[in-house]
């Protein structure tokens, strides 16, 4: 049996979250590391049917050897941090404990080609204003143009990705990755169950892609969160706060 068990179940990147709070604070209670930790009962809103665990399918195998890494400040919260503030001793740990599958490597390694020399421009919009405030289009396509491109747009909102190719044309996106209108259901995120697991591949490759980019616009939340902790700093980062 794992020596923990990790049951925190939302989007995907708050799984990681939660996951990553919780080897934390397995490290401040026992003073060491985990040698395994369960994710079994994490990831449920992408399991297709019959009923089945991805995150093996998401997340390498935590390897036998671990570092003897120093105690980072992190919780799950860090989500709303300005990310130049994230302790950078949390880096290493979130490579470690939560490093993409092969599978996530490989399609990420095909997303990275075609981001190579552009601007990414991360827009987290839909249900997150249950969270915070919605950051207008408006904000956000002054800071691209400030920042320059050309661009390269991860966005889960239809209209936001719709402004974005008005103003920008010659911008890229991943077409596998299904953006939804600004009102509707999380729920509808996905598609249908036979292809959720699919999309959290994709969806994960493409965050991790980023950690190649030499400059990111993003909104504040657990996505961006893991495009920077993946990316191992937050220089180049312009977040939209």
């Amino acid at each position: 049996m794992s020596e923990l068990v990790v049951t925190h179940n939302a989007g995907i990147t708050s799984c990681l979250s939660v996951r990553l709070h919780e080897i934390v604070q397995f490290r401040i209670k026992k003073g060491r590391w985990p040698a395994s930790v369960d994710s079994t009962a994490e990831f449920k809103n992408y399991w297709a049917k019959p009923k089945t665990p991805i995150d093996a399918r998401l997340l390498r195998a935590i390897l036998p050897e671990c570092p003897d890494f120093p105690l980072p400040v992190f919780d799950c919260n860090h989500q709303y941090l300005d990310y130049f503030r994230l302790d950078p001793r949390i880096f290493p740990v979130a490579a470690h404990f939560c490093h993409p599958s092969a599978e996530v490597e490989q399609v990420s390694a095909e997303v990275a080609g075609r981001m190579a020399d552009r601007t990414v421009v991360h827009y987290r919009g839909n249900d997150k204003v249950k969270e915070r405030p919605r950051v207008s289009y408006e904000v956000a396509l002054e800071a691209a143009e400030i920042v320059g491109g050309p661009y390269w747009v991860l966005t889960d909102e239809l209209e936001f990705l719709e402004a974005f190719y008005t103003a920008f044309p010659n911008s890229d996106h991943l077409e596998c990755l299904p953006a939804i209108k600004r009102n509707d259901s999380a729920s509808a995120r996905g598609g249908t169950p036979e292809d959720r697991p699919l999309f959290a591949v994709r969806f994960l490759a493409a965050l991790y892609a980023q950690r190649h980019a030499k400059k990111m616009v993003v909104t504040t939340g657990n996505t961006s969160l893991w495009a920077v902790l993946w990316r191992g700093h937050a220089r180049g980062v312009w977040q939209l706060r």
